[in-house]
């Protein structure tokens, strides 16, 4: 029979494991939700009308319009604006998962969340060229972050 000080000994190491262990879940955690809320993507409508930028969270942090712009309608403009930002705000989801499954693996429920949002927000689309992204808005001035 073990003795009172070999079990206390393997509870206090079985304890201090346990905290270890949520120690680390608490940083990936902490590094996941940092890592989503800085992912942003930078669209630009197929003939350069609208350029937005958008974070994984759906805010519009920058927008701005090219010469196209000037040559259609304020309907047709703002048509392109919210085909934009949606482009924008699914690139973005995008990125944000493959950013949080670098952390914590591709097949957990946080990525599956961040890919549903995308896939609604994306649905395939046939015979529409895809918009030009650029993640976390490089290369398009107007930026807002």
């Amino acid at each position: 029979m073990a003795d009172v000080a070999t079990i206390r000994a393997a509870a206090n190491a079985a304890i201090a494991e346990f905290g270890t262990g949520v120690h680390q879940i608490r940083e990936r955690g902490d590094a996941a939700r940092a890592a989503m809320q800085s992912a942003a993507a930078t669209v630009a409508s197929p003939d350069g009308a609208v350029i937005a930028t958008v974070g994984a969270d759906g805010a519009l942090t920058a927008i701005s319009f090219g010469p196209a712009a000037s040559s259609l309608s304020r309907e047709t403009l703002g048509v392109r604006v919210v085909e934009t930002t949606r482009s924008a705000h699914a690139a973005a989801l995008a990125e944000a998962a493959q950013r949080v499954a670098a952390i914590v693996g591709a097949d957990t429920e946080p990525v599956a969340v961040l890919r549903r949002e995308h896939d609604e927000l994306a649905p395939p689309q046939a015979n529409t060229p895809p918009p030009t992204a650029s993640p976390s808005g490089e290369g398009f001035s107007g930026r807002g972050r």
